[in-house]
């Protein structure tokens, strides 16, 4: 039997992402790239969260989350499965999350991600890094939040290589990874990476630094 031809495009994509991944689990950061770029997977990604309901803005902070994940989880995986039926599982899961954020209140408000607090957020099994509620500040939070944003650029400062800085910085801007990708013309898995190192980087130094007295100089 035949294939059609939506099956042969099918096992093509499945077989330049496996050759891509398997690329890039034997040392070649770039094929990240090309299977996210080059193969697509950026729009295919971001197109089946709006698919599922999820509306842009949030499909493409998602669609971040899931590359960023992606750098770390793909090292390790074994093709148990096509890459892009994993991928499906992913996505589906994530909509799943959204639907299930969006129906939760807190207060009357729906839970919205803050790029600081998830930034502070500890380390599977670390004790939470108090932070002020930014939305609600008690009097005093506004030199407290000003004292964490000093030690986030005395942090920044032990960063030696520029570009991860510049990135983390931008991103902590309120960029997103797509707006920085543009902005500094590098690939989109690049910036992925820089700015995942960068929160790691950020939260060592929260922890060996600042973790008893948040609001220490």
């Amino acid at each position: 039997m035949s294939l059609s031809r939506d099956d042969n495009a099918k096992k093509s994509r499945d077989e330049a992402a496996q050759a891509l991944i398997l690329d890039y689990q034997n040392g070649n950061a770039q094929a990240f790239n090309k299977l996210l770029d080059g193969c697509r997977y950026w729009q295919y990604i971001f197109k089946s969260l709006q698919a599922k309901g999820v509306p842009a803005t949030h499909a493409e902070d998602y669609t971040q989350e899931i590359s960023i994940r992606l750098l770390r989880v793909l090292k390790k995986f074994r093709f148990d499965c096509t890459f892009e039926s994993y991928l499906n599982v992913i996505i589906k899961n994530q909509a799943i999350t959204y639907y299930r954020i969006r129906n939760q209140k807190i207060k009357g408000n729906a839970i919205t991600l803050r790029s600081l607090e998830e930034l502070l957020a500890p380390a599977e099994g670390a004790a939470a890094f108090d932070i002020p509620d930014i939305n609600a500040p008690p009097p005093d939070a506004g030199l407290l939040y000003d004292e964490i944003r000093q030690i986030i650029a005395a942090c920044l400062g032990l960063f030696k290589n520029k570009t991860a800085k510049l990135v983390t910085c931008l991103a902590l801007k309120g960029l997103k990874q797509r707006h920085i990708t543009e902005l500094l013309e590098i690939p989109f898995g690049t910036v992925g990476g820089y700015w995942d190192r960068g929160k790691r980087r950020l939260r060592y130094c929260f922890e060996k630094n600042y973790r008893e007295s948040p609001t220490a100089a």
